[in-house]
């Protein structure tokens, strides 16, 4: 190790540093390796939620999205770590870890406490319930705690960084002391694309609401119109929610979940890769980092962009919905997709790399030195 590289801990959930790789899975490693790259050599110390009997009680007594779900052995056995070989940093990947925070400070005043956020909690506890027609009294209290629990949490965190820039008037509101937001990061992997006309394709998980009401809202349109004749390919593992939309709707063919590599040949053949999200929820959607990647056409909204930045190129967006589906019906011949696949790849050439992000994340992290 090198006289200026720093040392720290990265303390995660484990299913976020597992073998699967979904949205926070993407957004955990490229936490990490920006990290890294911005000079500190890390730890992982990844928790398990607390499973004893006293724990579930109290969490049933009070709901909470912090409080009794880590044990207590780890907080101390991460507190006695810190203290032993003076670890100077402390990244807590997701808001999750968030409760760690109170003790670690103060057992260890000087220790930096760095929040990497993949969006605040209260966010999405507002929009689940926004779409109930009545709110229980013990709801009520559940989200109002959240956001108490949130801000009283972030006074003792030292830096936060965040997914998008939206996301930075979140944590602003909630008391953060020191915000700034890291860019999502594009590597090319353009797949051999061999678009069947008409066809599009959606990916992603449908029991996550802002994700099912933008797809049903689109599928719905497209019902009512006479100009649309292709078909909507969606591959999710939510079986349930797959099976009822391709029975309501005759141009949805509900393909499943997918492994890579079959993804991939699948994706292949869309003429869009399609990305509607209405709905402001935490964070950022990863799955438009798929379509930069493979450099297909993608056909997304400003809320799919969130978290998104390039110098050059540009992808198609729609806020309204009928505009959205009539530009899927609409541009679909050969020579107008090959202008927007032209931009969208200048767009995925242009978006920031590992060492972009980490000298952002270098100049943020030295501020609090």
């Amino acid at each position: 190790m090198s006289d200026k590289t720093k040392k720290g801990l990265f303390v995660t959930f484990s299913v976020y540093v597992n073998s699967a790789f979904g949205g926070v899975q993407r957004c955990t490693k490229e936490y990490q390796e920006v990290i890294e790259a911005a000079g500190w050599s890390l730890e992982v110390l990844a928790y398990e939620i607390d499973r004893r009997w006293q724990a579930r009680i109290f969490r049933k007594l009070k709901p909470s999205s912090f409080y009794n779900r880590i044990p207590q052995s780890f907080i101390d056995a991460l507190i006695a770590q810190v203290q032993s070989k003076h670890i100077p940093y402390v990244f807590l990947n997701q808001v999750d870890a968030l409760c760690i925070a109170p003790y670690l400070k103060s057992a260890v005043p000087d220790v930096k406490i760095v929040l990497l956020s993949h969006g605040a909690q209260f966010v999405d506890d507002f929009l689940a319930a926004q779409n109930q027609t009545s709110i229980s009294s013990r709801k009520r209290s559940h989200l109002a705690n959240t956001i108490l629990d949130e801000m009283q949490l972030r006074q003792h965190i030292d830096h936060v960084f965040t997914l998008s820039e939206q996301e930075v008037a979140f944590e602003r509101w909630l008391g953060a002391k020191s915000v700034s937001w890291l860019p999502r990061i594009i590597s090319p992997k353009p797949l051999d694309w061999k678009p069947i006309a008409g066809r599009a394709g959606f990916v992603g998980t449908l029991d996550h609401q802002p994700n099912y009401e933008g797809l049903l809202s689109i599928l719905t349109n497209l019902q009512t119109r006479k100009d649309f004749e292709g078909t909507i390919r969606i591959v999710s593992s939510s079986k349930e929610l797959g099976r009822y939309l391709e029975e309501r709707f005759h141009f949805v063919k509900y393909l499943g979940r997918l492994d890579n590599e079959d993804l991939k040949n699948e994706a292949s053949t869309w003429t869009w890769f399609i990305h509607p999200l209405f709905i402001w929820s935490r964070g950022c959607s990863t799955k438009l980092a798929d379509a930069l990647e493979w450099q297909i056409p993608v056909l997304t909204t400003e809320v799919g962009c969130r978290g998104y930045t390039w110098q050059k190129g540009n992808v198609i967006r729609f806020d309204a919905i009928n505009e959205y589906s009539s530009y899927l019906c609409g541009k679909d011949s050969e020579y107008d997709i090959s202008l927007v696949r032209q931009k969208l790849i200048l767009a995925s050439e242009t978006s920031p790399s590992v060492l972009d992000v980490a000298a952002l994340a270098k100049l943020a992290l030295n501020k609090i030195s």
